[in-house]
């Protein structure tokens, strides 16, 4: 049976480590439709592509007594203004400007999208 740890993939941003174990990632092309009155045709304009956005569920593990400050750092990471540079578990080193969002409990998950 497979670990939690040998699932999990390191990442960080802005230096600030963490694990990832799932994401989003979408895109594709901007298109516009246009339906002409009284005919069946229909027209597809192709607008250029969709700029990639992804979505990471990140973890951050640690003991009781660490587990809090390396929480507080992530969050004041991406509240940080300006680009940031992230190190993708699986993917390139990607610098640009994130979000968040943050889901407290016995289970804290922080949700970080570009």
């Amino acid at each position: 049976m497979t670990s939690l740890r040998e699932i999990l993939h390191k990442g960080s941003f802005r230096n600030v480590s963490f694990s990832w174990v799932s994401g989003t990632t979408t895109g594709g092309r901007k298109t516009v439709l246009f339906d002409f009155p009284n005919s069946d045709t229909r027209l597809s304009q192709d607008l250029g592509q969709v700029p990639d956005k992804f979505s990471m569920n990140v973890f951050i593990t640690g003991t009781a007594d660490d587990y809090y400050s390396k929480r507080d750092a992530l969050i004041t990471a991406l509240n940080t203004a300006g680009a940031g540079e992230l190190q993708h578990p699986t993917s390139e080193l990607l610098k640009r400007g994130y979000g968040y969002e943050y889901f407290g409990g016995k289970k804290e998950v922080i949700n970080y999208s570009k």
